[in-house]
């Protein structure tokens, strides 16, 4: 698939707030705190759930080859947010 990116930008992680489970209290995670943080946002050109997987696979291994991040899913050092 082609990757059509519309724009990006270099951002600070703030951490994370959590609800869950306490429904009066804010539970602060800063452990990511400080850390860099790549938004990239690419441009409305997919029409289905699996060209929108093949996007993110593709983007991820540019970012591996190009060595600017490990890229992994699971250990959080790639994210992605849908919108529909």
């Amino acid at each position: 698939p082609r990757l059509f990116l519309g724009s990006g930008q270099l951002e600070m992680d703030t951490g994370k707030s959590t609800h869950d489970g306490h429904p009066t209290r804010t539970l602060l995670d800063l452990n990511r705190a400080g850390s860099a943080l790549m938004e990239v946002v690419s441009e409305p050109d997919m029409r289905s759930g699996q060209q929108a997987g093949a996007f993110v696979r593709t983007f991820q291994t540019l970012l591996r080859h190009l060595g600017t991040s490990t890229a992994n899913m699971e250990d959080g050092s790639l994210r992605v947010d849908v919108n529909v």
